[in-house]
């Protein structure tokens, strides 16, 4: 009997073994407890997600684990209330805080199950020899799945979506093309203000309306034909036909799209359409105008290509690459390079790149169109690898980047062509922040108060000029602040010797608040030295005055002197 209780525990030891190693090859943490929720066995997964020790986790009560950083009510909820009545649950989502990892999301899997206890002992590496007795145990199996990184994704891509759609709304706004969608029942849901502007109706107020509301009978059924065979077929059809605005009858172009939703069931239609009455007249402008409309819609996508790395030859181009049928063997390099080799080391090699990291690489080169003119464009080579992890040919997608680039340069230009203005105006003119440091400031004040640019700038401007770190009560740059208004004020310069008129101004936010000031310092030492002037020459007069009282002799003197004052005031 006990040889073979031994074999039975020894082939019980090695069904186990042979589970342990499956679940150690799991990529997501998997978790053995005991009906009172104690670890008894887990996978390296575990370990390593949740940054944990084998030794303080194996034969340790789950809530403890971690300085109880497992004690997570939702998780017990799950494990003590939930499993005990299902047995099995699934997809059961718990968000948490962890003090080594932060904040995670987790889709918890959970299975109940009874095993004897042999096995569960010997799962828990704790079997008694002397245990005979066939009973059984509950075990929690327990599988984690860490979505954190899943549902930051959905989130971003829910927020590029939500861009998306307002950036698709203001796009239809601003299109010159009537736009509409119907309903599986032909009832419209939505249009653009162009359209609605031909009903004589706001935009929304075409919902629950049809085609009988707005149009004759026969134009309305026509028009619900139409859109009943696009539905059906479930392919997207051009159509030349009448439209009738203000009584007046036209061709339009319409575009009509089934509606599809994310089964492929239609749900609908959308149309497109503006006026070619012109065009309808003048029958033999037709192909040009079809050729011009297609060109127009293969110019929306970006162009690109897909290159052999071993050669740099172009296996495939799209349309919009804009070199339409290329001859066989034609480079990268030689197509939108106009080169005879590769790029060189200045010019950075995306297929090289691609190849050397086996990753996706965006750079920015120089391009020249099939016109042979420069374009700026950044480029995006994408790896594609064969069975062996190889990479053999590199996609490459481009996107126009000249204006963008012309608008730096303007940028960069004018941001030059400010700060010459700025060096050049004679006033001492300085940017500070709210405690006082100086931002930014012209040459004039670098000269006055330091001479060098890295003496100033990060300065404290009252450390750098009145020897304390910050600004009294009283000072412009408090009472702007306080104020948010401009404040002047003149008074004498001890540091440079001389008489300052100084006005400071509030740098606002959107919110109105203060979060920086300009002052703007101007000498007035020559003013106040002619005003000096004048009020002893008024003196003067005032006691030459008082002295000719009774005087003839001394009116022309006196006339004399306040034409010289007066053209002392004249030349302020």
């Amino acid at each position: 009997m006990k040889d073979k209780d031994q074999s039975d525990e020894s082939k019980i030891k090695i069904a186990l073994k042979y589970s342990n190693d499956i679940i150690a090859t799991l990529r997501e943490p998997f978790l053995v407890l005991d009906k009172n929720l104690r670890v008894i066995s887990t996978n390296q997964a575990f370990y390593t997600t949740f940054e944990v020790k084998e030794l303080d986790t194996i034969g340790r009560l789950l809530p403890d684990l971690g300085n109880r950083q497992w004690n997570i009510p939702a998780l017990l909820v799950l494990l003590k209330e939930i499993l005990p009545e299902k047995k099995v649950v699934k997809d059961y989502e718990v968000e948490h805080k962890f003090e080594q990892i932060g904040e995670r999301a987790m889709i918890l899997n959970a299975c109940q199950l009874r095993v004897p206890k042999k096995i569960a002992a010997t799962i828990a590496a704790i079997a008694k020899e002397e245990e005979e007795e066939e009973e059984e145990e509950e075990l929690i199996l327990l599988a984690i799945e860490d979505i954190t990184e899943r549902k930051q994704q959905q989130q971003q891509a829910e927020d590029t979506l939500r861009a998306s759609e307002a950036k698709y709304r203001l796009l239809v706004e601003n299109l010159p093309q009537k736009i509409f969608m119907k309903d599986r029942n032909l009832v419209y849901v939505s249009c653009n203000d162009n359209y609605a502007r031909d009903l004589k109706i706001g935009a929304e107020e075409i919902k629950g309306k049809t085609d009988y509301d707005f149009h004759p009978k026969e134009l309305a059924e026509k028009y619900r034909a139409d859109d009943n065979r696009i539905m059906e077929k479930g392919e997207i059809e051009a159509i030349e036909e009448k439209y009738i605005q203000d009584r007046k009858e036209y061709f339009v172009h319409t575009v009509k799209t089934p509606l599809k939703d994310a089964r492929g069931n239609v749900t609908g239609v959308v149309g497109i359409f503006w006026d070619i009455t012109e065009r309808k007249m003048m029958e033999t402008r037709l192909e040009e105008q079809k050729r011009f409309l297609e060109t127009v819609l293969e110019s929306l996508t970006y162009p690109f290509y897909v290159v052999n790395v071993h050669d740099y030859t172009i296996k495939m181009a799209n349309f919009a690459a804009g070199f339409g049928d290329l001859p066989k063997g034609s480079t990268c390099y030689a197509l939108t390079h106009k080169r005879d080799n590769p790029c060189t080391e200045e010019h950075i090699c995306p297929l090289r790149e691609v190849v050397r990291t086996k990753k996706p690489v965006r750079t920015e080169h120089i391009h020249y169109d099939k016109d042979g003119k420069a374009r700026y464009v950044e480029v995006h080579g994408d790896p594609i690898f064969d069975s062996e992890g190889n990479v053999v040919q590199m996609i490459e997608s481009t996107i126009d980047i000249t204006e963008r680039k012309k608008i730096e340069e303007k940028l960069s230009r004018a941001d030059r062509e400010w700060r010459s203005t700025f060096d050049s105006m004679p006033a001492m003119i300085s940017i500070h922040d709210k405690g006082g440091t100086i931002m930014t400031a012209n040459a004039a004040f670098v000269t006055a108060f330091g001479n060098d640019t890295g003496a100033v700038i990060g300065k404290n401007y009252y450390e750098l000029v009145r020897g304390t770190s910050q600004a009294h009560k009283a000072s412009l740059h408090t009472r702007c602040i306080e104020s948010r208004q401009t404040v002047r004020e003149e008074y004498f310069e001890p540091r440079l010797g001389i008489y300052l008129t100084v006005s400071v101004s509030p740098i606002l936010n959107e919110a109105g608040e203060v979060i920086a000031t300009v002052q703007f310092a101007e000498d007035i030492s020559p003013r106040k030295e002619m005003e000096e002037e004048a009020a002893k020459r008024l003196y003067e007069l005032e006691v030459f005055y008082k002295s000719s009282i009774g005087r003839e002799e001394r009116i022309l003197e006196l006339k004399k002197r306040v034409i010289e004052l007066e053209e002392l005031l004249n030349k302020r």
